[in-house]
């Protein structure tokens, strides 16, 4: 059986590698940023400015990120490391502010920088594996969850290596080491062209291309309907940690415990659904992706009304106790649904378009999720909040379903149309 067993190409497996070690890095530095302004300010609400720019890019930059990768591919993913790397190196010289209204200014213009340019890294593997792996499915299904595993398991090594390091070193050196990861990545990814280079298909002369080449940027159908799916989804599911963190304000310590503890589940349970997929990928047909997308939005469905019932309970000890076990449903349904959508949109979404078709996407989701926070945080403040399981219930079953028909049908004449230039 393990001889029939296709095996992984290198080029895949060297993206996995790069990708672990760039999120190694980064996981490092977004644990000591918000630290260090917490530490320099000495204001819970300096280190919320932190994190709140970190996510800024995570809205604007997608659709510019997606376009740099299209047109200049791994190259353009090599200098945005580089650059992170030096403003990682001049944040751990310059360190953080001391209170001078300059001194704060120009640590959140550092922050902002390097959030924008870590958001046009995370585009390389998914223009580097549809490049190397072309449009089958079930061979891009192996690839994704490949790099998602390794992307995991560095992400939970990151956070676990911050505090030891941290105490070993400081903060100043944790910072120089996230800049020196992120640069032999990049150097690593730029010496190795024949891997990394991204190939296009020669334009026809179709009504889709000459739209490109008139600037506007072709959008298949099946997208139009994920996005719509996005924006009931994602609000559902997209408040968890606003659920959990007022839920868990008033325990103490065992809430700071429960809440890095769950925190840490998503990605743990992440690799093993993702091992899952590795392990059925090529052997599911060809509507594999589409299951394991409904399947995923089910798990998170279930999750969401599990937390938000446990919420309404107001017993806050009970939530602390009960919030690991949950977000492992949480980051077992993840990657059922995001390796599914880098499978269909690699699959089904014309190479020279890739990244921008993807950054739209991820710009709208990523509002959406924004937007449920903020919704969600003023609906407990005037206390609408006795109906939020079934709603956001019902919201996430409403997107699954649309989602689920994007995917089945919307996406049918959109591949013949593909296929036949």
């Amino acid at each position: 059986m393990t001889k029939d067993r296709p095996s992984i190409p290198l080029g895949v497996k060297a993206v996995a590698a790069l990708s672990a070690t760039r999120v190694f890095g980064d996981s490092i530095e977004s644990v000591v940023i918000p630290w260090a302004a917490l530490k320099a300010l000495n204001s819970v609400l300096g280190a919320a400015g932190a994190l709140a720019i970190q996510s800024v890019p995570w809205v604007i930059i997608p659709l510019i990120a997606g376009s740099l990768i299209d047109k200049a591919g791994g190259k353009v993913a090599a200098i945005s490391l580089i650059l992170q790397a030096a403003l990682l190196t001049l944040l751990a010289f310059t360190g953080p502010p001391t209170g001078g209204v300059t001194a704060i200014l120009t640590f959140y213009v550092l922050i902002l920088a390097i959030s924008a340019l870590d958001n046009i890294t995370t585009y390389f593997p998914l223009k580097a594996i549809s490049a190397l792996v072309g449009k089958d499915e079930g061979a891009l299904q192996k690839a994704n969850a490949t790099v998602g595993i390794a992307e995991r398991t560095a992400r939970i090594a990151g956070y676990a290596a911050v505090a030891p390091l941290a105490v070993l070193l400081g903060l100043k050196a944790l910072l120089l080491d996230a800049a020196s990861l992120l640069l032999i990545t990049a150097l690593t990814a730029y010496l190795t062209p024949n891997i990394f280079r991204f190939t296009h298909h020669p334009l026809s002369e179709s009504g889709e291309d000459a739209s490109m080449r008139e600037g506007r940027m072709p959008i298949p159908k099946f997208v139009k309907y994920l996005i719509i799916s996005a924006l009931f989804f994602n609000f559902a599911v997209g408040s968890w940690r606003i659920f959990l963190l007022d839920a868990l304000k008033d325990v103490g310590p065992l809430g700071e415990v429960s809440y890095a503890v769950a925190s840490a589940s998503v990605p743990l349970a992440g690799i093993v659904a993702s091992v899952l997929i590795l392990r059925a990928s090529g052997r599911l047909g060809k509507l594999s992706p589409p299951k394991q997308f409904v399947a995923g939005c089910l798990i998170e469905a279930v999750f969401v009304a599990s937390l938000t019932t446990l919420y309404l309970t107001q017993s806050p000890q009970a939530t602390a106790f009960l919030a690991p076990a949950l977000t492992l449903i949480l980051g077992f349904g993840d990657p059922l649904i995001n390796v599914s959508l880098h499978t269909v949109f690699q699959a089904r979404v014309r190479h020279e378009v890739l990244g921008r078709v993807r950054g739209l996407f991820d710009a709208l989701a990523t509002t959406t999720i924004m937007v449920s926070e903020l919704a969600t945080a003023y609906f407990m403040q005037y206390d609408v909040s006795a109906n939020l399981p079934l709603a956001y219930s019902v919201l996430a079953l409403i997107g699954a379903l649309i989602g689920a028909a994007a995917l089945n049908v919307g996406v049918v004449s959109d591949s013949r149309q593909l296929f036949r230039r």
